[in-house]
């Protein structure tokens, strides 16, 4: 993985750039949060157009089966994303320590963290988080 370094004049502004230790000479483009999740989901609507147009039936099962991996991949980052962003707001390291835990699964860490941020539950979340993870269960035609 690269490593960045940003080194600021007194008032804030980049004096310079460094690249796994080394000057960096060219422009650096910084995402907001929110747009690098909205790829996942661009990708996965873009598998799922292609389905039918695909003869195969082993295409369009890969197809279907990247679009749903890719949509719960989006689904965590966005999850991380606004988590860390309503942890910030309440000060609660508690949050950031959930959110940082890898083992367990996604359904879990999203009830731990609505309840853990004092905002729900969603409305109908039990059966919303389940229907979220049946759609990767049905069968390709």
């Amino acid at each position: 993985m690269l490593h960045f370094i940003f080194k600021s004049n007194d008032d804030g502004t980049t004096a310079q750039i460094l690249k796994d230790g080394q000057p960096l000479d060219e422009a650096v483009r910084l995402e907001q949060a929110y747009s690098v999740v909205t790829i996942y989901f661009r990708i996965a609507a873009d598998n799922l157009a292609r389905m039918p147009g695909e003869e195969r039936r082993e295409t369009r099962r890969s197809l279907g089966l990247q679009s749903f991996i890719i949509s719960l991949t989006g689904l965590e980052a966005f999850t991380n994303t606004y988590f860390h962003m309503r942890a910030r707001e309440l000060g609660s390291q508690e949050i950031v320590t959930r959110i940082e835990q890898t083992h367990g699964s996604l359904s879990r860490k999203i009830e731990e963290l609505v309840a853990m941020s004092g905002d729900g539950p969603l409305v109908d979340q039990d059966a919303l988080i389940r229907r979220v993870f049946e759609l990767g269960s049905g069968p390709v035609k």
